[in-house]
């Protein structure tokens, strides 16, 4: 009997294991923190803490190498950088920056890279230190190399399918000890420092965060809505800002844009010694989480994700407009616009259709409420842009395909709404970037999506997973939409890495690559159907020619669309072209989302008559008219009673700035325009002046818009949103100064529709995602030690 206890003892035995943790940010502690508070209270456990060095660049500067041991919580015994692996070999070893060398503002010291973590365990796992909203855009780009990690903790199957498929399969779906941390927040105490309590002054406390990812993509924007923002609170009687800036963002901006550092070394000063509002940039964000009311902020941080986790309200910033600049018409209709293809209709914020009718010199927008089809069913704000009409016996019915999430509605008043899934997990909030009808089928263009897929009643078809990568159209966190054209049997798509079109069956999806041999550089934005049969025009992704290729016969022509040039090259480009008598203009283009010149997409969209070819400006700065004998092109500065005869107008072909007046005043605030086909008519949109025109042959002839509804009615306030979850976004109809004015919401915030929104966020949310970590591991490591 004694044996037998003994025997059952020892079976019971559980072998000790070593977990190392290898933090390297103080403030990024949280990612780790609960997974080795479980860890601690096992017997059988020895987790260390070791907090590694890393670099910090400096351009034109030495590399400086730097420990935040000190800021870490005090309560927590550490081992040094002496600490050998190659003797000790840890069962498991946990790591946030898998990064490498590939981060050039900071770079963990080389000893910590996973190549060298590798040699040293058998279990070398990857925590992220940020969490994800359901937002998942694959990118095959990515930074991080996954070859040497065993594992990677992902929150739910939709975060895994962020991943590249080769790393997918080392997901582990538990959650994120982050989650664990704001799950806590009100039971543990804080000392609140006394000289925030002597600013705040019992107001409610904004937690202001600056984020790197909208910085990098328009500092200069990103500076003026941090402006307004401290303009707007300061000495505010009823809201304090606590200003959090991402632990990088300074060195951010010092390695990657030194030119606007000492604007924005400035303002912080500024802030800090004005007193009136509080700077934290201590290792304790949830100590800061604790004593904020609500979030202030862009969505390109995982702090929405985490105050959204502790049921506070949400406002999310738009850097590029300020209120001074804020217009709901123009919102109203860019969003109307943007969506007409055919037949199709714009949806607005999920809520809303807007459609457009010509009567005369009349254009008219008239809205339809969404819940009339929907019932309790409810859209993402920015989930669904474009609803097709279908004539049916049965009477009218929408379909709205995705440009985020997996499901196709099916709307018919007096009926349930029904769905269609998509095949694979959704990509939000870019899973598309274009839905365009042809024939009696709805075709998707993925953006981030795996497919391309075709609807027709109510059966969706997918395919292309081996050239889907091919069809992407994404610059700098910009997605672009258009790129589908239709020549029976072939869709056909632009590429934007090289000069070619990708034909594709449009019901096998079988693919056929036409390369332009010799061609060399970035490809194609968009194509256009030429009225010669078999050519297609072909927009340039950077620079200023234009294409029109033959693609039965394998040839092409290439017209130069500078103010300098007037002529038709020859198809290898040897041809010198006229100069014409046109003097001073600027050629380069000024992209305004990312507030910086280029020369890369200066062109939208294209339209054909007769005797000339149209191209509309994106970020170029006017419109082009071209003699398409001749090569001939003109600049058009459109005036308000718009365009009879763009060859008459002066000796050059141009009309003047004076001739025009003011317009184009915002061509580096907005993108240029675009040409579309609606209701069987062709229309100009002039986004910067917010004006619309007619295309009859040669003409334009401009139209008034008008709305059949008060503007007011489109108010909203909290909803629902893929990119920020339940939110309010800051736009044209309610802005930031609005919020400090205490100007009403439409629709206020509920604590009951935020916790819907976080079910699909992330699983263990009950503050037990570290608990659950430890445990997998830990078995893992037993596993491994027998």
């Amino acid at each position: 009997m004694l044996h037998e206890d003994i025997v059952h003892a020892v079976k019971e035995l559980r072998e000790q294991i070593l977990i190392l943790f290898l933090p390297y940010k103080a403030s990024m502690w949280d990612s780790m923190e609960s997974v080795y508070l479980a860890a601690k209270e096992d017997p059988n456990c020895i987790p260390l803490v070791m907090p590694i060095s890393y670099i910090q660049r400096d351009p034109g500067k030495e590399d400086v190498l730097l420990n935040e041991r000190e800021n870490f919580p005090k309560d927590i015994p550490y081992v040094g950088e002496e600490f050998s692996l190659e003797e000790e070999r840890p069962d498991c070893i946990f790591i946030h920056n898998p990064y490498d060398d590939k981060n050039y503002v900071t770079s963990v010291h080389q000893r910590y890279y996973t190549e060298n973590l590798k040699q040293y365990t058998d279990c070398l796992v990857y925590i992220p230190y940020f969490t994800s909203m359901g937002i998942l855009t694959n990118n095959p780009n990515s930074l991080i190399d996954f070859q040497h990690i065993d594992f990677i903790v992902a929150q739910n199957k939709l975060h895994r399918k962020s991943f590249p498929t080769s790393a997918q399969e080392k997901c582990i779906l538990l959650g994120s000890p982050k989650f664990d941390r704001v799950f806590n927040l009100k039971k543990k105490k804080f000392d609140i420092p006394k000289e925030w309590e002597e600013i705040v002054k019992g107001r409610k406390v904004i937690f202001f965060n600056t984020s790197i990812t909208l910085m990098l993509e328009n500092t200069d924007g990103f500076l003026k809505k941090f402006e307004e923002v401290i303009k707007l609170f300061q000495n505010h009687d009823k809201y304090c800002l606590l200003w959090r800036p991402h632990p990088l963002l300074e060195n951010s901006m010092r390695t990657i844009r030194p030119s606007f550092l000492e604007r924005f070394l400035t303002l912080k000063e500024e802030y800090i010694q004005g007193k009136w509002g509080i700077f934290d940039d201590s290792a304790q964000l949830d100590r800061a989480m604790y004593y904020s009311d609500m979030y202030l902020g862009d969505d390109g941080s995982s702090m929405v994700n985490l105050f959204a986790s502790a049921k506070k309200e949400i406002f999310i910033l738009d850097n590029h407009f300020l209120d001074a600049e804020k217009d709901p018409e123009y919102r109203v209709i860019k969003t109307l616009v943007d969506a007409l293809d055919g037949s199709s209709a714009a949806v607005f914020e999920g809520r809303f259709l807007l459609e457009g009718r010509r009567k005369e010199n009349i254009f008219s927008i008239q809205k339809q409420e969404l819940k009339d089809y929907l019932g309790e069913e409810e859209l993402s704000g920015d989930g669904y842009t474009k609803a097709f009409l279908e004539e049916e016996k049965s009477g009218k019915k929408w379909i709205l395909p995705p440009v985020s999430g997996n499901k196709i509605f099916c709307l018919e008043k007096g009926r349930f709404p029904k769905t269609v899934l998509l095949k694979t997990m959704a990509y939000r909030p870019n899973a598309f970037s274009e839905w365009k009808r042809i024939g009696k089928k709805l075709y998707g263009k993925p953006a981030f999506y795996e497919n391309l897929v075709s609807f027709f009643k109510g059966k969706v078809v997918e395919g292309g997973n081996d050239f889907s990568l091919m069809l992407r159209s994404e610059n700098a966190g910009q997605i672009r939409p258009g790129g589908i054209q239709y020549s029976a049997p072939f869709l056909l798509f632009p590429l934007e890495s090289e000069k070619g079109i990708l034909f594709v069956d449009a019901n096998s999806f079988q693919n056929i690559y036409f390369p332009m041999l010799g061609e060399e550089g970035p490809g194609f934005s968009d194509l256009a159907l030429g009225k010669e049969e078999n050519t297609v025009w072909a927009l340039p992704v950077s620079g200023t020619v234009l294409y029109k290729i033959h693609f039965t016969k394998g040839t092409w022509e290439k017209y130069d669309l500078t103010l300098e040039t007037a002529g038709i090259m020859s198809e290898e480009g040897k041809n010198v072209p006229e100069k014409s008598n046109v003097e001073n203009v600027e050629s380069i283009g000024y992209d305004a989302f990312h507030g910086r010149s280029t020369e890369d997409y200066l062109y939208s969209s294209l339209y054909e008559t007769k005797d000339m070819l149209w191209i509309s400006p994106q970020n170029a700065k006017d419109l082009l008219c071209m003699d398409k004998k001749t090569g001939c092109v003109k600049h058009i500065s459109l005036p308000p009673g718009g365009i009879m005869n763009p060859f008459v107008k002066s000796d050059t072909g141009n009309i003047s700035m004076e001739e025009r007046g003011g317009f184009n005043s915002l061509w580096k605030k907005r993108s240029g325009g675009k040409f579309f086909l609606y209701q069987g008519e062709n229309y100009y949109y002039d986004n910067r002046n917010n004006r619309l025109y007619l295309m009859q042959e040669n003409q334009m002839l401009p139209l008034k818009i008008q709305f059949e509804f008060a503007l007011e009615e489109l108010s909203s306030g909290f909803l629902p949103w893929e990119r920020s979850l339940y939110s309010i976004r800051e736009s044209d109809f309610y802005t930031v100064k609005d919020f400090a004015e205490g100007k009403a919401v439409s629709l206020p915030f509920s604590k009951e529709k935020l916790e819907q929104q976080l079910q699909r966020v992330s699983y263990n949310m009950d503050g037990t995602a570290g608990e659950k970590i430890y445990q997998f591991f830990a078995k893992e490591c037993r596993k491994g030690n027998r």
